[in-house]
Order: C-alpha cells, then sequence, then structure tokens
C-alpha cells in the first residue's frame, strides 16, 4: 500500500482527472 500525503493525493487526483478528461473530448 503506498500511502500519499494530502497534497500530493490532490494534485495527482487533479492532474489524473484532466488527463481523463482530454481522453474522452
Amino acid at each position: 500500500v503506498i500511502e500519499l500525503d494530502p497534497v500530493i493525493f490532490n494534485v495527482a487526483r487533479d492532474y489524473f482527472g484532466f488527463t481523463e478528461d482530454n481522453q474522452m473530448k
């Protein structure tokens, strides 16, 4: 299990969410 800091988790979530939105378009 990889533990991430809240800040890193938020950045990663925003980054992956951003890439997913681009792929869906």
